[in-house]
């Protein structure tokens, strides 16, 4: 699990909190496509690892044995029969309780952080390409277009993600207000592995 998936299930983490995490079902699939042993053995991966905090918060798993759709909702219909109170994730929590803004929440600090990470790529990338560019003693003609191309393209991307992390950002005065009288979650964060 590398990449958008483990991306994915962070950001579940942060979505979710510990208090509503005994509501998830985590389901695994392909079981038809692979040996018995070796999903089993990736199933255990995934327990001892990268489900585990989440399993520890009171998560359940199942297998979706085929794709059938009687086979998915088997297992919806356990979410259902389980009944009980349901608790509300901590992004709910957040935004309606305790009325933050969607930057405000744990998931949209995360999304923030996320988008400075892609801005401190694109950076990288167009600090690369001008190198290349400045180094060519008699740089071949066509290639120099494309380095600029590519080079203009980046600062365009560089640019909506400027703007996408600057609406991101909370101003100070709305932190420090929150830090002295802002009301705290119940819930808390599922951090997940690599977190």
């Amino acid at each position: 699990m590398t990449g958008s998936q483990l991306r994915n299930l962070r950001m579940f983490g942060e979505l979710c909190g510990d208090v509503a995490m005994n509501q998830v079902i985590l389901v695994s699939n392909m079981w038809q496509k692979v040996k018995p042993e070796v999903g089993a053995a990736r199933e255990g991966e995934l327990k001892t690892t990268f489900w585990k905090p989440l399993i520890d918060k009171g998560s359940r798993i199942e297998r979706l044995k085929n794709a059938d759709p009687s086979e998915a909702w088997r297992i919806v219909e356990q979410l259902i029969k389980a009944g009980g109170e349901r608790q509300a994730v901590l992004l709910q929590e957040e935004l309606v309780e305790l009325q933050k803004k969607l930057n405000e929440t744990e998931a949209g600090k995360m999304a923030y952080s996320a988008l400075q990470k892609v801005l401190d790529s694109q950076k990288e990338v167009i600090k690369s390409l001008l190198a290349q560019l400045g180094e060519s003693n008699e740089p071949d003609p066509s290639l120099v277009r494309e380095l600029k191309k590519e080079q203009q393209r980046v600062q365009q991307e560089f640019q909506k993600t400027f703007e996408q992390a600057k609406k991101q950002k909370i101003p100070l005065g709305r932190r420090i207000m929150a830090f002295f009288f802002g009301r705290k979650s119940r819930a808390k964060v599922t951090r997940v592995v690599g977190s």
